[in-house]
This record gives structure tokens, sequence and C-alpha cells, in this order.
């Protein structure tokens, strides 16, 4: 029930983000709906360990929307909460760059705060531990590329969903496939880059980073994916709107 209600608090926190960020209210409704209900959230909120992640996230909605909304106290406090909960939060400050340069805020004083924001990242003791990971499992990348493409498959197919995935033995040609994929993804930051995609795709990469080397329990889990799931929860929520008033649009045309 703890864990039910972090994450009802969270779905509202990607709405008010969704909100401060690109999406109308409509869109931003849809985008909370789809980070509450879609199958692939279930197992970090029924899965006692992964409270962690719940808490993660809040205080990365908590920070991002206080940077977007300029209340420093917020976006310290989040930060605060974010990387006492789990390592990955230690992205914080390149998701308030995300925020400055979609909202062409990067001046001086914006990266004033970033900068001082990664100086408490730094003094956090997690971060020397995780570095050592990097070091020690930068190998098991190829791997982790396609556990990740294929969990963010379970996004329009949340089938065959469990607790741990083995995706040991993989041929060549899946690794190189995700590669590849991975090489596209890039492309389309940068071509989207002032687009609810662009900003999707680069929220959903900055979060998982932290994931793709130096995981020293095992490969990527469906619960790694709940905060980035508002990355893909905004470029759903925008691409099903988007179509919907372009339809709307076409018949009224006709009409």
């Amino acid at each position: 029930m703890t864990s039910l209600a972090i994450h009802l608090f969270n779905g509202w926190l990607v709405f008010f983000a969704a909100s401060f960020l690109l999406l109308n209210t409509q869109a931003a409704l849809l985008a909370s709906g789809l980070f509450l209900l879609h199958p692939l959230q279930s197992e970090a909120v029924i899965y006692i360990s992964s409270r962690t992640e719940l808490l993660a996230c809040t205080g990365i909605l908590l920070s991002v929307i206080g940077f977007a909304s300029k209340r420093p106290w917020l976006a310290f406090m989040g930060l605060i909460v974010g990387v006492i909960s789990k390592p990955h939060a230690l992205m914080i400050p390149a998701l308030w760059l995300l925020v400055a340069f979609y909202q062409y805020r990067l001046s001086k004083r914006t990266i004033g705060a970033v900068v001082a924001a990664t100086g408490l990242v730094l003094l956090n003791p997690s971060l020397t531990y995780h570095v050592r990971e990097v070091a020690a499992h930068w190998r098991g990348l190829p791997t982790q590329l396609y556990a990740m493409f294929w969990v963010l498959s379970r996004v329009f197919w949340p089938f065959n969903l469990s607790i741990e995935h083995d995706f040991r033995g993989l041929s060549s040609v899946w690794l190189i496939i995700s590669a590849q994929l991975a090489l596209l993804g890039l492309c389309a930051m940068l071509i989207w880059r002032h687009r609810p995609l662009g900003f999707g795709l680069i929220w959903i990469a900055v979060l998982m980073l932290p994931h793709l080397v130096g995981e020293p329990t095992g490969y990527l889990a469906e619960h790694h994916f709940y905060a980035p799931f508002f990355g893909i929860s905004l470029i759903l929520a925008h691409s099903l709107y988007s179509f919907k008033e372009k339809n709307y649009a076409r018949i009224s045309t006709d009409s």
C-alpha cells in the first residue's frame, strides 16, 4: 500500500512535470495515465525491494519540476531525495541541463545551479562505488543494450513480463542490431531536439546510462525503467494527442 501511494503521487508529479515542460493539459493527463497504468510499471510497485526506484523517481520529478518552475528550494530538495534513494538519480544535473535547453534558459545562472548540483552529487559516497563498477563491467554494454531494447519493446507488447530476464548467450547478430538501434536513437535525438520526441528520448538515455554499464547484480530489469518511463509517456502522449488533433482537423475540413 505504501508503494502504491508513492506510485500515485509520482503520477501526480508526472502531470505537473509534463505540463511545465512540453504538453498541454489534456496531453499531460494522458502522459500521467500511461505512467500510472502501463503494465511495465507494475514490477516497481509490487516488488518491495524496488521502493528505492519509486522514491528516486519522486526526487527526480520534484527536482525537475522545481527547476522548470524556477523554484530552487524544490529543485535541490528533490535532488537530495533522489540521490539518497538510488544511484541513477545522480543524473539529475544532466536533466536540469536538458530542461534548460528546451526552455532556452542556458544562462550563467542556470549553469551555476547545475554546477552546484553537480558538486552535491560528487559528495555522494555511492558515486565512487558506481565508477568502479563501470570500470569492471563495461564489456557487458552490448548485452545491456539488447536488454534495454527488449524491455522497451514491452511498451508496445506488454507480455512475457518477468521479475528476472535471462539475456545470457545472445548471438552477435542481436548485439549488432542493438548497437544500430542505439545509433538510430542518437540520430533521432539530434533531429527532434526541440520536440517532445527528442526530449523523451534524451530523458530515457540519460536515466538509463548508469544501468547500461556497471551493473553488478545482473542485466537490466523492468523496474529500472520506472523513472525513464516519464520520457516514454511524454512521447506516447504527444504522439497520440497529435494524431487525434490531426484527424479532428481533417474531419472538420472534409465536413
